[in-house]
């Protein structure tokens, strides 16, 4: 069984928690030293102060989770959380 902490040794970890009016998720993105208030709505537009690579691809990650449930004919995720290494 793996341990996930709430903040990354390395690399980044994004929690979403979809509202409930099933609109925007809402969420922290994360490394070692920082943590930014994410917020994303369905169609991926990103507002947050995090870095332009990781709004980037905060927004790509929520498009493929709502993209896939549309596929799939059900409801977008209630949360979604994922982990990113580091760029060299």
């Amino acid at each position: 069984m793996s341990v996930v902490a709430e903040k990354p040794l390395h690399g980044l970890r994004l929690v979403l928690t979809l509202d409930r009016a099933g609109t925007r998720y809402e969420g922290t993105a994360r490394t070692k030293t920082e943590t930014w208030d994410v917020g994303v709505a369905l169609d991926g537009a990103v507002t947050t102060s995090a870095p332009k690579d990781a709004a980037e691809w905060i927004g790509r990650v929520v498009r493929i989770a709502v993209r896939d449930a549309k596929t799939n004919g059900t409801r977008p995720p209630r949360k979604i959380q994922r982990w990113r290494a580091e760029k060299e």
